[in-house]
This record gives C-alpha cells, structure tokens and sequence, in this order.
C-alpha cells in the first residue's frame, strides 16, 4: 500500500520528516488545522482505517477518525494536546478501537494537527499485549513529536537563512562598489552588477588582464586556501581597457568549523574618492593659509609688552582656547598725561568669527584711546564704541568690554562696564568685588548708555581684571561656579605676597580645576599691584657687610616680581663693583668707608657704590676678551683677571657707569615685562 501526501511542505528537511513517518509502526495522520484537511496519511493509517488520499474525497479527519458522526472534533474545545481510546469506523464499514493522541504544531507559517494512533482491536483480551503495544506507542509518540519539533527548529533556522541571504544580495545589488563571492574552488558564486560591468559574467575573471603588474594579489588568487586576508590600492584594467585605481579587499571566509568557504572580494573605485580627497586637501591648505593670516592679523593686534611703571606692577596672560581667539586687551601708559588705561574685551564666542570681531572692536577702540587719556570718561568712551561698532559688525555678535584708568598722580581709578566681568580688589590681605556700573553687551543698541564709577587705589592693592573663562572653570558638577569658586581660591592663598607670585599660583589652580589648558573659553587676566619705591643706605666697609646687603637686594627684588635670573644677575654685577671698591679702591683698608645706595621699584634697580679711593679711568681698563689668548700663553694670571670684574657686571645690567673721578659706580638694572601669552 502506498503512501499518501497532498500537502504543502517544502524543503529537503520535509521530505526527511514524510520519509520518517511513513515507515513508523504506528498510524500517523498531518491534518491543516483551519480546513481539517487531511496533508498526509501513512501506510499504517491507512491499513488501520482502509483510507487513502485517494478515497478520502472530501472527508476530513474529523470525519473518519472519530467515535460518530456526531461527536466533536479534537480541539475545538481550544485544548492543544489530547489523548484517548476510541472506536471508529473503517472505510469498508467495520468498527475498530484505536489509541488516538492529537498535538498542534505552528509549522512553515501554517497550523497543523498531529494525529498518532494505534489498532487495539485484536488485543482487547490480552492485557499483556495491551500494555506492551501501549508501551511501544507512547515511544513511539515521543519519538514522533520529537521529530515534529525538530523540524520546526530546521524550518525556522532555514527561513532566517534565506532571509538573511535576501538580505544580503540586497546590499550587494544596492551597493557601489563591485562586490562578489568566490567559493573554495575559486568559482564566483555570486556577482552583483558593477562586478560584472567590471569582469564579465564567467565564474571566474581573468586575472592577467585585470592584474598585470600585483604578483602579491595573484598569489593571493590562485592559493584559494589562503589563510591571509590582502588589502590594496591598485591600478584595475576593464572591460574596455580603460585603467583605473581602485582600492581591493579580499577577506576568507570559514564556516562554524573553521572550514574554509571561500572569499569575499569587495572593489571600489576610487576616482571620484581621490578627487574628493584632492578637493579636501585643497580647500585645508587655503583654509590653513587663512586661518595663518588671520592669527598674524590677530597676533599684530595683541599687546606683547605691557608697560613699566615705578609706583604699579602689572601682569598679564593672554590665552585663546583655539588658534584664534575673541579675547583682547589693551594697557597703555599716557606719554603726557600720567594715566595709566586697562581694557579687557571679550567677543562672542570663539575661532575666526570672534577673531575677526575682536579685530575690528580692536580697531575701534585704538582710535578712540586718546579721548580716555584727556577726559578719564570711561562711559563716553564705551557709548562711542559701542555706536561705531554697532554699524558695522553682524546683528548676532554681543561682546563685552571692561574699561578702566588709572590717574597716576592721586591713584584714582574710574571705570566702565559693558556686562564685562567686574574686577576683584585685594586690600590689606581681603577680598572683595568692586562695584559693578550699570551697562548692556555692546551692539544691543547704538544708543546704550553706560555707568562711570571710581575708587581710590592706596599703597599695596592688588586688582585681578579677567575675563568670563575664569568663572566657568567646572566645579564638582557646576558648569559655571563664578566668583564664589574664584573668591575661595583666593581666601586659600596668602595675599601678602606679591601679585605675580599670587597669578602664577592661580593659574596653578585653574590648571589643576580644568585638568590643563587651554580652558574651555578664551583667557584673559590682568593683575595691577601699587607698591611703592622701596630705598636704603648702607655704610659696609668689609665684605662682610655685602652679604647683608645683597640678602636684602634679592629679597626686595622678589618682592617687586624680579624674576629669579634678574635677581642673580643683578647680585653678580653689585659683587663686582663692590669687591672692586674693596680691593681697589679702599685697598682693603677696613677704616675707608665705602657708601652704598640701593633703590628698588616696579620697573628698574639702582645701586651706587662710592669708595674712598683715589679713582680710575675705568675707560683705560682694556677689555679682557681682546688680549684674553695673548696673557694665557704668558702665563700671566693678574693681567689676564684684571679687567674682568667689570665686564661681567656689564653684562648683566642695563648700564655700569662710573663717576668722572672714578670711585662711584652706579647699576641700572631693568626688569622684563611679565606678559605671557599661550597658545
């Protein structure tokens, strides 16, 4: 008797499952459960029942496999797994008891009934029988369930394969480059359309055509079981012969098992690439040639000195956070009026936008300083600035701008406010924020007005100016702590020291508070200290006496902001002159006094030495570098040290000179601007 199968199952894992149940020991029936047409009845079902697909007709399961016509069909109660014994009638008309279990299964998208029964008829009176056949068909149900669940896992992992695929040649047909698999024989198993428009459509290209002069690649070609992947840039020939360059990556490919599969070629033109690359590169040099003329544009306007005064110590740092930057200064000296001016603007924003504003605020505001210098009328000054600038820069660009002078005859200071950050006054070792006048960004409006206020400087303020950066150096979360983070800082640090030594110990802060620089903006700060002259006489006669002397010179040197070099620099020139006064001039004689004057202030040292002496030329002193070879080959040590002293002073200070008698020496010793500019 012959098997029977209408179904609808496709695959080779279906025929394996048909082929399965059509030898099993038991009756074995597949029913479509919408429909409850019967898909697939067995050789054993159809002995025990005498059906066939072929008389079957329009019976469904329900109708030739239940008690009568009447009962209910499995699973209309929604129940998924039954089980019981029941008699049925054949196709011929007679009656049998059989052991019927029914399951559901989802299979290929469709529901399907399982049907699995067994012929207890002849063994109703054989107990023994009964329970070994019963055995037999409970194995053999598990079995047949098993099998059922195993296809379905088959059917599905075959579903999402070809899903997959789809997917797959999808990306390959949509992509531009020229994509294609070679299997382990190296036959081209797959090829999407700009492969072929390249290669042709054979299983396999011709390599000496396409690759002449790349043995490497060939190499890689023809051993197909090569474990290494092969990247390049190289130059293809077409179909048609044009050549062009284009970038080839060939990577294995292995299966579960480590078994190699084939490759996977991926070809991509890169014409279009190397001119976008050559555009790119084109458009970066003249971008950079610009940005270098905007930040010498920028650089020509930042003020690289700042001025020397005696009575006021100034420092300044000057820090843009990119190559450009929107931050500006200005402090200037009158040569006529005894003024002192300070300026801090501070653009929107930052880079060339902002540089190219600060330029032109720059530009604006040096026109306009000789009016502050005459006049002391910091709010004028901001009204006309703000006028000129509102005609010209861009609706969107709102900079703030600090001005301040100092009237260096009474140490008052008047100042201005366009929303720039308000100055912190260090008074008698306190900290406190001036006053801050009333005044808007500039270009809000050309007809803005603005607030003047003043203060009276007195001996040792200090005035730290800077701008927005400092206050949004992040702090524990808080993106812009502002002044109570700056004011702490400064609560922590001992304010008698000198505004240079407390500058350089704030920018340590603000390094170690940000983890660097530059900070997040633009970097601006200023730090004004009034400190009066500081003079003293001495009458040392013996060298004694000098080393207190030069202990006080390098402690009042440090104190003005010296630097370290100029401070050793200017002991080495006094230890000279002196020791000459000493030596030559006293002749060692403990009774001639030697007078000593030193005065030290913001902007340069005096020393005088006058000894007791007869004096000397000090013009006839020959230089020592002129005959310094001539006296070592003499071996004449007292002419070649002579002279010496002298020209070691001379070149560390500013200027050596010496009376018309020659017993009094006076150093001039000037210290360097302190303007640091980073970045």
């Amino acid at each position: 008797m012959r098997s029977c199968y209408g179904g609808s199952f496709e695959g080779q894992s279906s025929d394996v499952l048909l082929n399965v149940m059509e030898n099993m020991a038991i009756g074995i029936v597949l029913v479509e459960i919408s429909t409850k047409r019967v898909l697939f009845i067995n050789k054993v079902a159809q002995e025990i029942t005498g059906y066939n697909m072929d008389n079957l007709g329009d019976k469904t399961s329900c109708q030739f496999l239940r008690r009568d016509s009447n009962s209910p069909c499995m699973f209309e109660d929604g129940s998924e797994n039954l089980s019981s014994v029941i008699d049925i009638t054949t196709f011929s008309g007679g009656s049998k008891t059989i052991k019927k279990s029914v399951s559901l299964f989802e299979y290929a998208g469709q529901k399907v009934i399982l049907e699995v029964f067994m012929d207890l008829t002849d063994e109703k009176h054989q107990e023994k029988k009964i329970k070994k056949t019963l055995e037999e068909y409970e194995q053999n149900k598990r079995i047949m369930f098993s099998l059922m669940e195993d296809l379905q896992s088959t059917v599905e992992k075959e579903q999402l394969m070809k899903a997959n695929l789809e997917r797959v040649e999808a990306a390959f047909d949509s992509s531009t480059d020229a994509l294609a698999i070679s299997d382990c024989n190296g036959r081209y198993i797959f090829k999407n359309q700009i492969f072929v428009e390249l290669f042709g459509d054979a299983d396999s290209i011709d390599e000496e055509r396409a690759f002449t002069d790349h043995g490497i690649l060939l190499d890689h070609i023809h051993n197909t079981s090569s474990a290494r992947n092969w990247r390049g840039r190289l130059t293809l020939a077409q179909i048609g012969g044009e050549k062009k360059l284009y970038q080839v990556v060939v990577e294995n490919l292995y299966s579960q098992r480590n078994k190699f599969n084939g490759k996977i070629w991926r070809i991509s033109d890169l014409t279009e690439q190397l001119l976008a690359e050559e555009r790119v590169q084109r458009d970066l040099r003249e971008k950079t040639a610009l940005l270098e003329k905007s930040r010498n544009l920028q650089m020509s306007l930042i003020q690289k000195s700042l001025p020397m005064l005696r009575e006021f110590s100034l420092h300044s740092l000057f820090m843009p956070c990119e190559q450009l930057g929107g931050d500006f200064f200005r402090i200037r000296k009158g040569n006529s009026l005894n003024k002192l001016l300070i300026l801090l603007g501070d653009c929107t924003g930052h880079g060339v936008q902002s540089s190219l504003d600060a330029s032109i605020l720059t530009s604006i505001v040096d026109s306009r300083l000789y009016a502050l210098f005459n006049n002391s009328r910091t709010d004028l000054f901001l009204e006309v600035v703000n006028r000129e600038f509102c005609s010209v820069a861009e609706e969107d660009q709102f900079p703030t701008m600090f001005v301040a002078v100092i009237d260096l005859n009474d140490n008052s200071m008047y100042y201005s406010s366009a929303n720039g950050e308000v100055p912190i006054l260090i008074r008698k070792n306190k900290v406190l924020v001036l006053d801050k006048p009333e005044g808007m960004h500039l270009n809000l409006s050309s007809d803005s007005k603005y607030e003047r206020k003043s203060i009276n400087l007195i001996e040792d303020d200090k005035i730290l100016f800077f701008s927005d950066a400092i206050l949004e150096i992040p702090q524990g979360g808080n993106l812009r702590p502002g002044y109570p983070f700056l004011l702490g800082l400064l609560d922590q640090l001992n304010l008698s020291k000198s505004s240079g030594k407390i500058l350089a110990e704030l920018l340590s802060e603000f390094r170690a508070s940000n983890g660097g620089f530059p900070l997040a903006d633009d970097t601006t700060i200023i730090m004004v200290e009034h400190i009066k002259p500081i003079a003293k006489r001495f009458d040392y006669n013996e060298l004694s006496g000098f080393m207190i002397m030069r202990e006080f010179l390098k402690k009042t040197m440090l104190r003005f902001d010296y630097s370290l070099d100029e401070t050793e620099q200017t002991e080495i020139a006094f230890e000279e002159i002196f020791i000459n006064a000493f030596t030559h001039g006293n002749s060692e004689d403990l009774s001639k006094p030697i007078k000593t004057e030193i005065i030290i202030d913001a902007k340069e040292v005096f020393i005088s030495v006058t000894d007791s002496g007869e004096g000397f030329c000090h013009k006839e002193v020959p230089d020592p570098q002129s005959v310094l070879f001539q006296l070592l080959e003499e071996d004449n040590e007292e002419e070649y040290t002579h002279g010496r002293g002298l020209f070691v002073a001379r070149q560390y200070v500013e200027q050596l000179i010496y009376n018309d008698k020659g017993n009094k020496a006076t150093i001039l010793k000037q210290r360097k601007s302190s303007h640091y500019l980073l970045g």
